[in-house]
């Protein structure tokens, strides 16, 4: 419940990297494979991030519930 946020925290800022990168308007036409590898892995960033998510609101709820 303590390193997740963390965690979280890591993988938006990665995210954020990559979404930067990708914001160059010619970066599919210069460099089609760099292109392809960075959604890739926003993709597999963005899909770890809502894991991660899910599994810290679950473990609030079961905190808050042991705690009320």
């Amino acid at each position: 419940l303590e390193n997740l946020p963390k965690e979280m925290a890591r993988a938006e800022a990665e995210i954020a990297k990559r979404e930067q990168v990708m914001a160059d308007p010619n970066l599919f036409t210069r460099d089609p494979a760099a292109f392809n590898r960075l959604a890739g892995e926003m993709e597999k960033l963005r899909a770890s991030l809502t894991d991660m998510e899910e599994e810290w609101l679950e473990l609030e709820m079961l905190r808050e519930e042991l705690e009320g």
